[in-house]
């Protein structure tokens, strides 16, 4: 069962994840990033299940 820790954890990481992006999109808007961030980021997708992983491994006991 998920306790209420982890619940406010998973939680976290995911507004982190949405301001991050949300960032990127601003700074893309005024022209500070340029598109070829997200071909990066298209790339990279994958990492994520990487740190989600690593996330999963180091919260184990």
């Amino acid at each position: 069962m998920e306790t209420k820790e982890n619940k406010l954890n998973s939680g976290f990481w995911a507004a982190v994840i949405l301001i991050i992006l949300g960032v990127i999109m601003i700074l893309n808007n005024f022209g500070i990033i340029e598109y070829g961030v997200w071909e990066t980021m298209w790339k990279l997708w994958p990492l994520l299940f990487v740190v989600f992983g690593v996330i999963l491994l180091s919260k184990r006991k």
